[in-house]
């Protein structure tokens, strides 16, 4: 049976689609910063992912898809994955990405470095390198 997944409130729009085949999708990212609060709806996204893929004996994502730039839909995503574009952002405790989805948005519009997050021109670095099969 085919389970989704939604996240609590401030995790952005965060999901998890689990697939009757054991594949996973997750849509969008966001680590809140106040998440570690008890008294607060939020979660700890990183913890939960992490606690899901190890209960399913994994290590990756088969697919993550980004809606959007927000910070609500990507915020803490670059300290959780692994991207492969650059080796800061690999290494051991990252969760790996089968196949990366973002819109053509976060690749081909232009901003001024005052409109983009710092977290926005990685995930854009990662869309538009070139794909290269894993190990």
């Amino acid at each position: 049976m085919h389970k989704v997944i939604f996240y609590p409130v401030n995790n952005g729009d965060s999901c998890q689609i689990v697939l009757e085949s054991g594949k996973r999708i997750l849509l969008d990212y966001r680590q809140y910063s106040g998440a570690e609060d008890a008294d607060t709806p939020e979660i700890d996204l990183a913890a939960q992912l992490r606690a899901d893929l190890e209960e399913a004996d994994r290590d990756s994502f088969d697919v993550v898809a980004f809606t959007h730039a927000d910070k609500d839909h990507i915020e803490g995503s670059t300290e959780f994955f692994e991207l492969l574009h650059a080796e800061k952002y690999q290494g051991e405790g990252r969760i790996k990405i089968e196949e990366l989805w973002v819109p053509a948005a976060m690749v081909l519009e232009s901003a001024s470095n005052d409109e983009q997050s710092n977290e926005f021109v990685i995930l854009r670095q990662e869309g538009v390198r070139l794909p290269t099969p894993r190990d």
